[in-house]
């Protein structure tokens, strides 16, 4: 059952003062997600955009063979619906919920208005835009010149960085289809991280245990990619309401 959200725990949400865009805020809808639910599918209609809280997306590219490889995670810094924004009606990649918390929704319609018109949030959506740009980049070069070891630890703290707590439950099966590679090369990676006093595995399950040692390990493509979001904050701050 969803709880009393605040706005600003969606940090995108957190950069737009909300006395600018009353419109933009009185049609933000709180909704909740289920663990791998599909949110958008390539070449879907898009009919709202999404600002996740607590949770966290994964956006994929889905091969000739219908496997998706992950190309990237979105959290409470952006948003989902970036195709919009764009110009386009439909997705282009295909987006699963990971880490299934609240999210914000907002209807296509009002959004384009929005974000269409000169100011704060054009201003704001225009530079996520160019930060997922750089964020897509960077898991490319990742996935090119970095050990799946470091691959793995820094994709992990990308997932804490966005999660309330130090437990993510998902099982090593899924980890290894995102990231593009078998299962048993991403077990014996987990087992390096646990040894190593990082995390504890368990089937379907994965606790933080050392956070700084973790961020210490991972490739320097975790600290570019969360440089990327890094904006300034609006002082202002909304309650959010459930969607019955």
């Amino acid at each position: 059952m969803l709880t009393s959200y605040r706005t600003t725990e969606n940090l995108l949400l957190a950069s737009v003062p909300p006395s600018n865009y009353p419109t933009l805020f009185e049609n933000l809808e709180l909704i909740s997600w289920d663990f791998q639910q599909v949110i958008y599918q390539p070449k879907q209609t898009i009919e709202y955009v999404y600002f996740p809280i607590k949770s966290v997306v994964t956006l994929g590219a889905m091969a000739a063979d219908q496997s998706v490889i992950e190309i990237g995670l979105i959290g409470k810094e952006s948003f989902v619906g970036l195709s919009l924004f764009l110009g386009m009606n439909q997705a282009t990649h295909q987006t699963t919920v990971l880490v299934p918390e609240a999210a914000c929704r907002l209807a296509k319609d009002v959004f384009l208005t929005e974000a269409m018109r000169p100011g704060a949030f054009r201003e704001i959506l225009l530079r996520q835009t160019q930060a997922r740009l750089n964020h897509f980049a960077q898991n490319v070069a990742c996935k090119t010149h970095h050990t799946i070891d470091k691959q793995l630890a820094r994709w992990l703290m990308s997932v804490y960085d966005r999660i309330e707590g130090n437990e993510l439950f998902v099982t090593q099966p899924v980890i290894a289809k995102l990231l593009g590679v078998r299962r048993a090369t991403i077990t014996d990676s987990a087992i390096k991280l646990q040894n190593a006093g990082f995390i504890y595995y368990r089937r379907g399950k994965i606790i933080i245990i050392d956070p700084v040692g973790l961020e210490a390990f991972a490739c320097e493509c975790y600290q570019v990619v969360k440089s990327l979001y890094d904006f300034p904050r609006a002082s202002e701050a909304l309650p959010l309401t459930p969607t019955p």
